[in-house]
């Protein structure tokens, strides 16, 4: 975006920027889900969600602190990369390579994880196991919903919620700065 000329371009560059924001956002949760211990991840998801919530407020203050608004993409994702590289080494979870079938790379990572917190991982007492006549299809998926009321309840709400306040984000985004004397200061 720091390099757009007109209209379209912009236009362009921001659904892009919005893909990987939704790949970036979701990728992160899903291996946050995969890594954490089922009693720990809901505080892990809430940390992640305050963790968003400071990065658009540090965003913000960037905005300020910039004259040229073509800066705070570059500084944005620069910062980004940064936070991406380690990323890349990373290793699959677990899970992910018994459902590919690759059990010997499932017990390497374990026993890479065991080795981090300091514990002894012996797979003479430990079986991995996973069903490979499990096949998911939306249709399964769908399903679940109204097998499981509560998720449905939760989903529904959580989609109305998030509507609502990209909404209204935007209705204000169009007069925020009339409310106070900038518009990056009257958003922080």
């Amino acid at each position: 975006m720091a390099f757009v000329r007109n209209a379209s371009q912009l236009i362009i560059t921001r659904v892009f920027q919005g893909c990987g924001t939704f790949v970036m956002f979701t990728g992160v949760y899903v291996w946050g889900v995969e890594y954490t211990p089922r009693r720990l991840r809901s505080a892990q998801i809430v940390f992640k969600l305050l963790c968003w919530t400071a990065g658009s407020s540090i965003l913000d203050l960037i905005g300020y602190l910039n004259a040229d608004w073509r800066h705070v993409p570059l500084i944005v994702c620069v910062a980004i990369v940064i936070l991406a590289v380690p990323l890349l080494f990373i290793p699959e979870s677990p899970r992910f390579n018994l459902v590919m079938g690759k059990e010997d790379e499932a017990k390497k990572t374990l026993t890479r994880f065991a080795k981090i917190f300091g514990k002894y991982l012996s797979f003479d007492i430990i079986n991995l196991s996973f069903d490979n006549n499990y096949t998911p299809s939306y249709i399964k998926q769908l399903k679940d919903f109204w097998h499981y009321k509560r998720m449905l309840k939760e989903t529904l709400l959580l989609m109305v919620c998030w509507f609502n306040l990209g909404a209204l984000l935007y209705a204000i985004g169009f007069s925020w700065d009339k409310l106070g004397g900038s518009l990056y200061v009257t958003v922080l």
